[in-house]
């Protein structure tokens, strides 16, 4: 093992994917003086390169999570479930929503990206789950299923034509059957801005 000698705090917010190789290369290594925290929400953590095959039931929930708290453990870092509400840099303080704040000498935000609502306007009563940040997509997905299981006649659509949208889109041919419409609707350049019937094809016509 390589010993590398710090009087540093680092802090990590987010179980992102960075954040989890930062992680990964601390449980190979010993940082002699480094006190590492983890901050998240939920103790686990979803790989989104595996996102689309669990849509398609190629894997299991457990297969394509990761345990934050475990990998803290085996990294001998600290691992915190909770919020950031709050990041001075002036103090170098970040304050949480349920505990105490804390500080810090190094750190990384590694939280993901979240949808951006500002020109989407959703009615009242409208059906719909956010695809981003992937846990909510996920951890939603039992939503979409029973809807479509007590309304077979209802359609998709799926707002943004960028590579994820044509990922989930196949992804989701494949989980309910290629007479399940599903539509892809922007301005986007990839999807020349028009909107997208998906049909399914079998994996040798795709070759």
């Amino acid at each position: 093992m390589q010993d590398n000698f710090f009087k540093k705090q680092l802090v990590l917010v987010g179980g992102g994917h960075a954040n989890v190789q930062v992680l990964r290369k601390l449980c190979m290594n010993i940082y002699q003086g480094l006190h590492t925290i983890l901050i998240n929400s939920s103790i686990d953590s979803i790989y989104s390169g595996m996102t689309p095959s669990y849509i398609q039931k190629y894997y299991n929930y457990d297969e394509i999570t990761i345990d934050l708290q475990r990998l803290c453990f085996n990294a001998g870092a600290t691992f915190i479930e909770d919020e950031v509400i709050k990041l001075d840099t002036d103090l170098k303080k970040i304050i949480l929503m349920n505990r105490p704040s804390l500080n810090y000498d190094l750190l990384s935000i590694n939280t993901g990206s979240v949808s951006n609502l500002k020109k989407i306007k959703i009615q009242k009563n409208a059906k719909y789950i956010f695809v981003k940040p992937i846990n909510n997509l996920v951890k939603n997905l039992k939503v979409l299923d029973d809807l479509i299981k007590n309304k077979p006649n209802s359609a998709i659509s799926i707002i943004g034509g960028g590579v994820a949208a044509f990922e989930i889109s196949f992804a989701l041919t494949e989980r309910y059957g290629e007479k399940k419409s599903i539509k892809i609707i922007s301005s986007n350049p990839l999807s020349e801005g028009r909107t997208l019937q998906v049909t399914k094809t079998s994996r040798r016509e795709s070759m």
